[in-house]
């Protein structure tokens, strides 16, 4: 009460006109916020709110929390951390009454002072809850992998106080599960994939163990990485699909024998969801420039010879890594692909580089790749001062002579001065692309 009546005193030192004002309105609106987000602002609104009811005893208070649709979660914690910060000042919640207004694009809070038997209650449009028929999403928020791995730590902006308590609401999402038993819990998690299944492990246990919701209405989905760690709350009716990206494989340096089997997997889940997308995510090796086109001709040339899905597989060249690795993806129709930490490669190379066969057509072996032409341009285009030589084995000069002027269309952009041809004869047509970078002068 002390608490209360100091900051009492102080507000009405700076407002005494604003406080006073408020004995002749029937209902008033005395403040508003944008969002459910922690801020001094937002503390220092509720603070106010409850010195200007506790100036007009005779008045009540209404607080308006019109939430987002699909962040019900987020409405629910503001309320509790409302209770939390009255108990704080020992201030007298029979006051005020706290509805929910019906749900808006935007989340804002209204806090309202009015006189017994006021109308305000009658105009305004609360939110009432339906029978699940789609999937909702409850809450989401920041959250990671506690440093020695045992817990998972959500956002607090400040840790001291109440008001600022929005991180990911498990109490309230944990709370639907026994009112409603037609539902399956979500968590999608974004996050590096190391960190999923633990992350995974840690949160249904903690459902399961702490809110006794059972571990076969939890289910976890790895979302990607964003720009932060976090995590969605979603409850989705039985019968439904929560539709989201989805990681179906993920792999680095491997045989490309296990490689192609992994390609033919993707190949099996786009026809499983034929109105689905497929991304190829590539993280180059940043010790070996040119890995992460060898990577991409060798999953093309798995795409070329089994001749499906050419126009459904995207490729996405993400970040340079520590070693080459893949992550293949399925994105639903209707839904956005997730937000990948792409990257601009350049394949320049060192001054002491010397000429080698790049890629060769006629290799044979149990993994032929695809894609050269346009992987061939890339390296002569990060190295202007290097050529490029073609040697082209064909049954005849006809044939020679045509293979020639196809790869000098596709390679249009480079010019021909930097491209030389030779012509081998041979029972079969085939092509080396030989890098020849530029002799230093001694």
């Amino acid at each position: 009460m002390k608490l209360l009546t100091l900051i009492l005193l102080l507000f009405s030192c700076f407002y005494p006109a604003y406080i006073y004002s408020q004995k002749t309105s029937d209902s008033l609106l005395v403040g508003e916020l944008g969002s459910f987000n922690c801020s001094e602002y937002a503390k220092n609104s509720l603070d106010n709110f409850f010195v200007a009811l506790q100036n007009q005893p005779d008045k009540k208070g209404i607080i308006v929390l019109y939430g987002e649709k699909d962040n019900q979660g987020k409405i629910l914690a503001f309320k509790r951390n409302v209770i939390n910060r009255s108990k704080l000042l020992s201030f007298d919640m029979s006051r005020v009454k706290i509805i929910f207004g019906k749900p808006q694009k935007v989340a804002r809070v209204q806090f309202w002072i009015t006189s017994e038997g006021s109308q305000l209650l009658k105009k305004i449009e609360t939110f009432e809850k339906s029978t699940l028929s789609s999937p909702i999403r409850f809450d989401e928020g920041y959250a990671d992998l506690s440093k020695d791995s045992k817990t998972v730590e959500t956002i607090r902006y400040d840790e001291s106080a109440e008001t600022c308590d929005l991180g990911l609401n498990f109490e309230d999402f944990a709370a639907e599960f026994f009112e409603n038993f037609e539902f399956t819990g979500y968590l999608v998690i974004y996050n590096s994939p190391s960190k999923f299944l633990k992350i995974s492990e840690i949160l249904t246990e903690k459902l399961n163990q702490k809110y006794k919701v059972p571990k076969f209405r939890i289910k976890t989905i790895y979302g990607g990485r964003k720009s932060e760690p976090q995590i969605e709350l979603w409850f989705v009716p039985i019968g439904t699909r929560l539709l989201r990206p989805e990681l179906i494989d993920e792999f680095g340096n491997t045989p490309c024998g296990d490689i192609l089997a992994r390609i033919d997997n993707l190949f099996i889940s786009l026809q499983n969801k034929p109105e689905s997308i497929g991304y190829v995510v590539t993280y180059g090796d940043e010790n070996k420039k040119l890995s992460i086109l060898y990577r991409e001709m060798l999953i093309k040339g798995q795409i070329r010879y089994r001749g499906l899905y050419k126009n459904r597989i995207k490729f996405i060249r993400g970040e340079k890594e520590s070693e080459i690795r893949n992550e293949l993806w399925i994105v639903p129709k209707g839904t956005n692909p997730p937000n990948f930490k792409k990257a601009k490669y350049t394949f320049k190379l060192s001054d002491s580089t010397k000429p080698f066969k790049f890629a060769d057509e006629n290799y044979l072996g149990y993994c032929p790749a695809a894609g050269y032409e346009k992987a061939f341009f890339e390296v002569l285009f990060s190295n202007p001062k290097a050529r490029g030589n073609l040697v082209i084995y064909a049954k005849s000069q006809k044939e020679y002579l045509k293979r020639k002027e196809d790869l000098l269309q596709k390679l249009s952009k480079i010019s021909a001065k930097r491209l030389r041809f030779f012509y081998v004869k041979e029972d079969y047509l085939s092509v080396e692309y030989w890098i020849v970078p530029k002799r230093k002068r001694k």
